[in-house]
């Protein structure tokens, strides 16, 4: 019992660290644009300065994924964390005056330094989480970091309009040094090393999916799927919204409400109904009736907000939610299972590799559907990008029967625990 007792106080020592880290984090992240705007009135200049940050990051995952796997990760966490707050500190104290260059320089330390805390942290969840319940464990971490992902941007905009930047990121100091200072009363068991000075990093990663080729398949199609997805719950999103329907402009603020309402609805449902209901095993069938939610949205939107406004409106509130509700149901169960099956001292690498691939990925599929969107309707551009995600998943279900693969995996993964 008392063993029991202090891992669910690890547990939750370790959830409210990450409340911390990230409510400070969000805060800041969120008034950069404004900063990057304010001082190049250039949209272009401010796709650069992220797309270039975006790039950094992907690069040095690549690195910070071998060392999560190699050295103990409580204390890559404990060192992040304590190295941003020390780094905010340097710029408090050497950066008296504002300037674009100083910003970008702070970004570029501060992403390289998130690179490794979150390689660490992906990899440790698990290790931390209660494993009789780290489906719910994962809920309540969802959860939790969407409801900051609400507040945060608000009380960060606030606090940069009615004070300054400088205390905004004093703040976002005080967030890291506090959560650094929390996470050195983790525990964490060490994880052995099976890296070695001539092994290729991401050799084991593979070697892995060769004795999980159900994995491997489901890690393969969650990556393409979401390459297809994020772009039309992203940027064609925004177009309909503004130039498809011609809505006004406010729809895009409830958009970005309605997103984390919908992912906290989700992960409340899951905690609540995830193991009795085995969403682990509705995982392909979830994925089928999400895409085609995203479809009937982006048909039906314009003429129903034309022709019946309150329908309409309703309409576009309830898919919203519904879409995003159905997302955290898929994705919530499936890292879950994820976190228990991956092998632990291949964990950094693998989750690191499937962030990075999704992560690249994404912006080079966002510009060509943003040339696209000046030429064809977005309607059709809708209809071909679910039409793929059908083939793909029709292809992995059908063709490989992942399903059924599926559905056998987790029967032996659920008779060996």
């Amino acid at each position: 019992m008392k063993n029991k007792n202090s891992e669910i106080f690890n547990w939750y020592l370790y959830f409210f660290c990450q409340l911390v880290s990230n409510l400070g984090t969000i805060m800041q992240m969120s008034v950069i644009p404004l900063l990057i705007w304010d001082k190049t009135k250039s949209g272009a200049a401010m796709g650069v300065i992220t797309g270039s940050l975006s790039l950094l990051y992907i690069f040095i995952s690549f690195f910070s994924g071998l060392l999560a796997d190699k050295y103990h990760r409580k204390n890559i966490l404990i060192t992040t964390d304590l190295l941003n707050g020390v780094i905010i500190i340097f710029y408090l104290i050497f950066v008296p005056v504002f300037s674009l260059k100083s910003l970008i320089i702070l970004m570029a330390v501060q992403t390289i330094i998130t690179a490794f805390f979150n390689s660490a942290n992906s990899a440790m969840f698990s290790q931390i989480a209660p494993k009789d319940s780290i489906e719910k464990a994962n809920s309540l971490f969802t959860t939790g970091r969407n409801s900051i992902a609400i507040i945060a941007p608000v009380l960060g905009i606030y606090i940069y309009t009615k004070y300054s930047f400088n205390t905004l990121i004093f703040i976002n100091m005080l967030s890291f040094l506090i959560s650094g200072f929390l996470e050195i009363f983790l525990k964490v068991t060490t994880v052995k090393n099976t890296l070695k000075e001539k092994q290729k990093g991401y050799k084991e990663v593979f070697d892995f999916f060769k004795v999980h080729d159900v994995i491997k398949d489901i890690t393969i199609l969650s990556i393409l799927l979401n390459l297809i997805v994020a772009p039309l719950l992203g940027i064609t999103l925004i177009f309909l919204i503004k130039d498809g329907v011609k809505m006004p402009d406010a729809y895009i603020g409830y958009l970005q409400s309605l997103i984390p309402i919908g992912l906290i609805l989700g992960s409340t449902f899951v905690y609540k109904f995830g193991e009795s209901l085995n969403l682990r095993k509705k995982y392909l069938d979830l994925i089928f009736f999400q895409s085609t939610l995203i479809l009937t949205f982006y048909l039906f939107l314009g003429s129903l907000y034309h022709s019946h406004r309150l329908i309409g409106i309703t309409f576009f509130v309830g898919i919203i939610i519904f879409i995003f509700i159905i997302n955290s149901t898929i994705l919530i169960p499936n890292t879950s299972l994820l976190h228990l099956v991956v092998d632990n001292k291949i964990k950094g690498r693998y989750f690191t590799l499937v962030s990075s691939l999704k992560m690249g990925l994404v912006p080079l599929m966002v510009a060509i559907i943003g040339f696209l969107l000046d030429k064809i309707d977005i309607k059709l551009i809708a209809i071909t990008l679910v039409s793929i995600s059908f083939i793909a998943q029709y292809y992995f279900v059908k063709s490989k029967k992942l399903k059924l693969r599926y559905y056998q995996y987790l029967e032996i993964y659920n008779s060996s625990k």
